[in-house]
């Protein structure tokens, strides 16, 4: 008897990114599929920018209270309505490489996802539109919100699942940039909101740094204590966790702290090219900052302070 992995009604295989950044649906290249999707263990969260008439798709999939899976798609007119046949068709082609809009594409992304979990039901659907009124935007009165529903539980409905209630659809919106974390949460990038997404991100960088291996010879490095726990680091990485921890005791701001971190990796680039290397998964979680144009804010704040 095959296992659902190995029948032929299988999904299609992602294409390559040309985004190196894999938490990052980037859609200046035309010709990537628009879509990213994760395991929960190793990716701490995807986003996208440049949300300005298009529509942001999370998909959260939790079996009890932990989150296993994430993906992203970003929609600039694909989730429009289409017939069951349409459907059908898209499903088992593969992706494709096409300059604009791809609508077979998001079928393919949510056909893949919902095949891959196990109960369809522990799956939360976050639509982030900036389509609503600029004042009092919500579900009722955001015509894509009701599109990516609608769409969704045709696709549902031809793979022989039944329709997802309401309350797995969340509503976000009135930012150009949006994301899904691997805790479940999902943020729209506001300025009231810098300091509290920065302060999820420096811990995400946290968690990265104290599960790096590091080989490092008997009289370098620096001895910590993590869970009570001797654990040896590089100096980097203690300068980085301790300023972390000015920031978790009100030293320093958090976007500050993501700042001098962001430098310090820069630097190391421009120094040291290989060791760099090992920090690539730490300098992507900080480009969300960048991408969000969290640290132009921060810059400019930073620059009427010390006029002042």
């Amino acid at each position: 008897m095959q296992s659902r992995h190995e029948r032929t009604d299988a999904p299609a295989a992602l294409l390559p990114h040309t985004e190196e950044n894999p938490f990052y649906v980037n859609v200046k290249y035309l010709l990537d599929p628009h879509y990213r999707e994760g395991d929960a263990r190793t990716t701490p969260f995807l986003y996208t920018t440049e949300l300005t008439s298009c529509v942001g798709i999370g998909l959260i999939y939790r079996e009890g209270e932990a989150v296993k899976k994430l993906a992203l798609y970003h929609s600039a007119t694909e989730h429009i309505g289409c017939e069951d046949d349409y459907i059908r068709a898209a499903i088992h082609s593969p992706f494709e490489r096409n300059m604009g809009v791809n609508q077979k594409n998001l079928i393919r992304a949510l056909y893949r996802f919902f095949y891959a979990v196990e109960d369809v039901r522990g799956v939360t659907i976050v639509i982030h539109s900036n389509n609503g009124p600029e004042e009092g935007s919500d579900s009722q009165n955001d015509d894509s919100y009701r599109d990516v529903v609608h769409f969704v539980q045709r696709v549902l409905q031809v793979m022989g699942h039944v329709k997802l209630p309401k309350e797995n659809f969340l509503y976000s919106c009135h930012s150009p940039a949006f994301g899904i974390m691997n805790d479940g949460s999902f943020f729209a990038v506001s300025r009231p909101e810098h300091e509290q997404l920065a302060q999820k991100v420096a811990h995400y960088v946290a968690e990265e740094i104290l599960s790096l291996p590091r080989k490092l010879k008997p009289l370098q490095g620096k001895s910590i204590f993590v869970d009570g726990h001797k654990k040896k680091v590089s100096a980097l990485d203690s300068h980085m966790l301790q300023t972390i921890r000015e920031a978790e005791s009100g030293k320093r701001t958090w976007m500050e702290a993501c700042h001098w971190l962001n430098d310090r990796i820069k630097i190391l680039q421009e120094k040291k090219p290989k060791e760099a290397a090992k920090y690539d998964r730490i300098r992507f979680m900080l480009q969300l900052l960048d991408d969000a144009n969290m640290y132009l804010w921060y810059n400019i704040e930073e620059g009427k302070r010390l006029r002042s």
